[in-house]
């Protein structure tokens, strides 16, 4: 796990890697958890569900479609 605290506002942050569409490595960063637990809980659940998954059901993958566009619509 790969997660820093900001000494400066004292709020916690995550680095980490996956690959884009194309197959490029990228670096991301999350910043703002006030605490660890919640900044490593994020990496988590980000680098689970970009994980491959080829047993995935078509159903599996609408929820997790819906789950990733619904903070997005108005």
């Amino acid at each position: 796990m790969t997660v820093y605290k900001n000494e400066k506002t004292g709020k916690w942050f995550c680095i980490y890697r996956m690959k884009d569409a194309s197959g490029k490595s990228k670096q991301i960063k999350k910043s703002g958890f006030l605490l660890k637990r919640e900044a490593e809980a994020y990496e988590h659940d980000q680098l689970a569900n970009a994980a491959f998954q080829p047993d995935m059901t078509f159903s599996d993958f609408v929820k997790l479609y819906k789950k990733d566009v619904d903070p997005q619509l108005r």
